[in-house]
């Protein structure tokens, strides 16, 4: 399959530009129904049908789970957030301020996912009211810096929030927050805390907000209206906003569809991933703009399968610690059935694993099949494909899930800046070790990167192999940082090219396909005078091995040698056996000597986002590893 076309003329010390093969000629500007912004979505839904459809669904009423979902069609949706725009107003939440950038009207929700949290966004989004994301792991000091930054006024929060707000509020740290709007999880509230707000701030339930609604006017988007700042947690620095309109998170909706994924009324989508993350702020906003039903997990990935058996989903959105978290779900399960059974059922599971190793096709052998039948439908029986992106998945963690679950993959690749989908792979290539190619809207090209040996003239074993910096232009590219201009300038060139610091290599004898390989900013110099591109190794270590779970490869500042923080699947491998398989793996993929780990240190514990080790987007927050494990590193760095 071809992923991408080169077209144009090659430039020095770049490729030609990359497209879609069907837009060579030129690229799109919007999707396929013409919907430009949030409005036109549910307007679209309700004059063609599709009014009474299941539009968002959640198992929490009122804070209180509940054995099954509850659904609120498209019409019932387009009613409630007419009403709640309206409240915003009637209320005014939402004063008009001037500000430099023509976002004059705005409002932060910071909260968990839950049904409150997309009927906010949407609220606002058909009110021409800008919603300013920020995840519950950013800490406080950059939950301050946000929040004063941007000077906004009104904010949503969750019982689980709350305290951290009150936690800034009680040093004075916040400095324009007025109003308050609690999500309606009326029975997790310490209606201790919110009797203590009441003596500081207007506090409001989003229920109470729609009841006081009285019928007015809506300030009806544009395309060019912006949507979001959408806060970017970078592994260092402070966060940046990221300034996103409506067509530019809308325009992409259909971008599934060159990878064989089309998402049609008739699909349903469970979603678990942050909101305040552009990957799935985008799908849900494909989904609505598709007709798709959306169905919010309940807040616990321990029930994740459970909400999956309760909900039949057909797509499922992940990245790879889920991906791994599924893999280890599934391997419980067989380790935990009777002996005889768990015979057959090994014995069908590495029957199936051969099989697609052997032909990269899932096995159709009924002896297998029906052994691993109630393993497969773990997650219902009508899931189709499995979106992955925000980070590297093994791929033999891949092969594991399409040979037992059957369950198609499509690999997804993007930042904050282009709205999350800038190239996807197809769910018909079982081959994932790339990010496919990019789609109607965007173009893509590469340049150079001669400090790190990157050129886009690279051939490999006889076969070009350009490989460079990823830039990417189009309508889905962001308009800027908010109140940061040397930040956008860095990124956002004059042409309309945004850099996006990823390394990537062109597969020319796979169709053009995209594959990430480093990152151009993550580097340190050995005392020898090599450079180190340490993602670029982690990954190829996660790719290929079967005994590590995470790696952090560092060097002191006089070291000659790598060494690495390791966190193992099972604790109690000896250090040897982890040495010795990335050393393997080190020769097998011909890295050079310097690129090879001398010493490890083994740590029981994963790096997560919770802990404050993981990036909101699952990198590795590296300046805060290194510190947490400098004597470590020290002392691997002196033997």
């Amino acid at each position: 399959m071809t992923y991408s076309t080169f077209c144009g003329i090659r430039q020095n010390g770049e490729t030609p530009i990359l497209r879609f093969s069907r837009c060579i000629n030129s690229l799109k500007k919007q999707n396929k129904y013409g919907i430009r912004t949030y409005y036109e979505v549910f307007e679209h839904a309700i004059n063609n049908g599709y009014k009474n459809n299941n539009c968002l669904g959640t198992r929490f009423i009122n804070g209180i789970l509940q054995d099954d979902y509850e659904w609120m069609t498209y019409e019932d949706i387009f009613k409630y957030i007419t009403k709640y725009a309206q409240g915003i107003n009637t209320l005014n939440l939402c004063p008009s301020k001037d500000d430099e950038y023509g976002l004059n009207r705005k409002i932060c929700i910071f909260s968990e996912n839950n049904k409150d949290w997309l009927l906010t966004y949407w609220a606002c989004c058909i009110n021409s009211i800008v919603t300013i994301t920020m995840f519950d792991s950013l800490g406080e000091d950059n939950i301050e810096y946000i929040l004063n930054q941007t000077e906004v006024e009104t904010i949503v929060l969750s019982p689980r929030t709350l305290k951290t707000f009150i936690s800034l509020t009680s040093s004075s740290k916040v400095k324009y927050i007025k109003n308050i709007i609690l999500t309606n999880a009326f029975s997790l509230y310490d209606v201790s805390c919110i009797s203590r707000l009441k003596n500081y701030y207007t506090v409001y339930s989003c229920i109470d907000i729609v009841n006081n609604s009285v019928n007015c006017e809506l300030q009806i988007p544009t395309p060019n209206t912006h949507c979001l700042i959408c806060y970017t947690s970078g592994s260092t620095g402070q966060p940046k906003g990221a300034m996103i309109t409506q067509n530019q998170i809308l325009c992409n909706s259909d971008i599934s569809e060159k990878s064989g994924g089309i998402v049609t009324d008739k699909d349903i989508y469970l979603s678990y991933l942050p909101l305040a993350h552009i990957m799935e702020l985008f799908i849900t906003s494909a989904f609505i703009v598709n007709k798709g039903a959306i169905g919010l997990f309940s807040n616990s990935y321990a029930r994740i399968v459970q909400d999956a058996q309760i909900l039949n989903p057909t797509i499922i959105c992940s990245v790879p610690r889920i991906i791994q978290s599924i893999k280890d779900t599934v391997l419980k399960k067989i380790k935990s059935l009777p002996n005889t059974l768990r015979y057959f059922v090994d014995l069908a599971y590495n029957k199936q694993i051969d099989a697609f190793k052997r032909s990269n096709k899932i096995g159709k052998n009924i002896f297998n099949r029906l052994c691993l039948s109630k393993i497969r439908h773990i997650f219902g029986n009508k899931l189709r494909f499995i979106l992955t992106g925000g980070t590297f998945t093994a791929q033999s963690t891949i092969d594991f899930i399409l040979a037992i679950l059957e369950v198609k993959f499509i690999s997804a690749y993007g930042q904050t800046e282009n709205c999350a989908a800038l190239c996807l792979s197809h769910l018909d290539d079982d081959n994932q070790d790339h990010v496919g190619g990019p789609g109607f809207i965007t173009e893509i090209k590469l340049i150079d990167v001669p400090e790190l040996g990157y050129l886009t003239t690279d051939v490999l074993n006889g076969i070009s192999r350009p490989r460079g910096e990823i830039l990417c232009r189009g309508e889905q590219v962001f308009t800027g940082y908010y109140k940061n201009e040397e930040a956008t300038k860095e990124v956002l060139d004059k042409d309309g090219w945004f850099h996006t610091g990823d390394v990537g290599e062109i597969l020319t004898d796979h169709g053009n396909a995209l594959r990430i390989i480093d990152r151009v900013k993550n580097l340190f110099k050995l005392q020898n005078g090599e450079y180190i591109a340490p993602e670029k190794i982690e990954n190829i270590i996660i790719g290929n091995s079967k005994l590590i779970r995470q790696i952090f490869i560092t060097a002191s500042d006089f070291s000659k040698y790598l060494v690495a923080i390791v966190v193992p699947h099972d604790i109690k491998t000896p250090k040897n056996e982890l040495l010795s398989e990335i050393s393997n793996i080190s020769k097998f993929k011909n890295l050079y000597y310097y690129e090879f780990v001398k010493d490890i240190f083994i740590v029981e514990g994963p790096f997560t986002i919770e802990n404050g080790y993981l990036t909101a987007t699952l990198k590795l927050k590296r300046k805060l590893i290194k510190e947490k494990y400098q004597d470590k590193i020290e002392e691997m760095c002196k033997q």
